[in-house]
């Protein structure tokens, strides 16, 4: 006759089952819970990039723009957008400005040049980006001296574009485009 395990050690067996399970679950979410909460910039650790959609269309409109003038399309510079976005969140801060992370080199690689589109409504982001981008290329139209953010835009002396996001608490969006 084959043995068989006594009823209570199954028991026992599948019971601190389910509590390890239990336990991996729990870890799982705090994981989530804290990786998702209080974090409004534009990568959560260990997760999805939340603006990678933004940033597609932010070098996409920009080089829309560059092809009406014939101009080369710049490359999405993904190596710099960390430092973008940690830019966008530095100037965002109270006492903050644009361009103020870019100037004091608080991150790298941070690009040759940069534009900047600094509180902007965060609702809807890719409304905010192609108005910002808008209104920097149509300082064309501008006097001589008011076109910083057109001549950057469609400089032939860079080939690439990262685009950084940040949204702060009181939903404002903060974005950089940083030009190497």
């Amino acid at each position: 006759m084959p043995q068989r395990w006594p009823k209570n050690r199954i028991n026992n067996s599948f019971l601190l089952l389910l509590v390890w399970l239990a336990l991996l679950y729990l870890l799982f979410l705090t994981h989530c819970k804290i990786n998702s909460s209080n974090n409004t910039s534009s990568t959560v650790k260990n997760s999805i990039d939340i603006y990678r959609i933004a940033r597609s269309v932010c070098v996409e409109t920009i080089n829309n723009y560059r092809k009406t003038e014939g101009k080369i399309p710049y490359t999405q510079w993904n190596k710099g957008e960390d430092c973008a976005d940690q830019q966008a969140e530095y100037d965002s801060k109270p006492g903050g400005s644009p361009h103020a992370g870019w100037k004091k080199k608080i991150c790298a690689p941070k690009g040759r040049a940069q534009n900047e589109c600094p509180g902007w409504p965060a609702a809807d982001v890719e409304k905010s980006l192609t108005n910002c981008l808008k209104v920097m290329w149509d300082e064309q139209y501008t006097p001589s001296g008011e076109q910083g953010h057109y001549l950057t835009m469609s400089s032939t002396k860079y080939d690439s574009v990262a685009c950084g996001f940040y949204k702060t608490e009181n939903g404002r969006l903060w974005m950089v485009q940083n030009f190497k």
